[in-house]
């Protein structure tokens, strides 16, 4: 059973207190995470050339990956003087093509996996859900019934969230509730 590691954080204390990370060893850092795929091609390389004696550099590990089909990783960008770095898990099929199945960012020595798109659009989802339930929420407030004029809607100060904030998106939601109470007492007064 895959486990589910999106909430989860790498540092490793022993290899920061003797490096600085650099886009140079970023990659061999990562390898010791959890996120890292063992059977990926960066491994492949790294065991192929480790008993032969011959020093590789990153360059030509690099030039040797685009050669190769699979599974790697890349370091796609250095950001903030090495505080930020971004890594991608790749599906390599040519020297340039390829297929990004994963991004990870470290940010100051942790390791942390991207939200997925899912998790980010779930997110927000919920989060317009929420305003819109609140925006629900005025407008039934506002409601009132006559049994001669049927339902009308009063007209109120500024509402304030459940908190008691007067936030932007309350103001917002306030000025469309405001707007289409308008335009239907205008098509209320018109059918009179």
């Amino acid at each position: 059973m895959e486990q589910n590691i999106e909430h989860t954080c790498f540092r490793d204390e022993f290899f920061l207190s003797a490096n600085i990370l650099t886009s140079k060893n970023v990659l061999s850092y990562f390898s010791a995470s959890q996120f890292y795929d063992q059977s990926c091609l960066n491994e492949v390389i790294k065991m192929q050339t480790k008993y032969t004696g011959n020093e590789i550099t990153d360059d030509e590990i690099d030039e040797k990956l685009k050669e190769m089909v699979g599974v790697q990783y890349i370091l796609a960008k250095s950001l903030d003087e090495d505080q930020l770095f971004i890594i991608y898990k790749i599906d390599r099929f040519t020297r340039v093509e390829y297929d990004v199945l994963q991004i990870y960012y470290v940010l100051n020595g942790n390791i942390y996996q991207s939200p997925t798109n899912h998790a980010l659009l779930s997110s927000r989802l919920s989060n317009s859900l929420y305003f819109i339930n609140e925006a629900i929420d005025m407008l039934g407030k506002r409601r009132d019934f006559d049994c001669f004029k049927g339902f009308s809607y009063s007209k109120t100060e500024y509402p304030t969230s459940t908190n008691g904030n007067n936030t932007d998106e309350n103001m917002f939601f306030y000025k469309v509730l405001q707007d289409y109470l308008t335009k239907t007492a205008k098509e209320r007064e018109k059918s009179e």
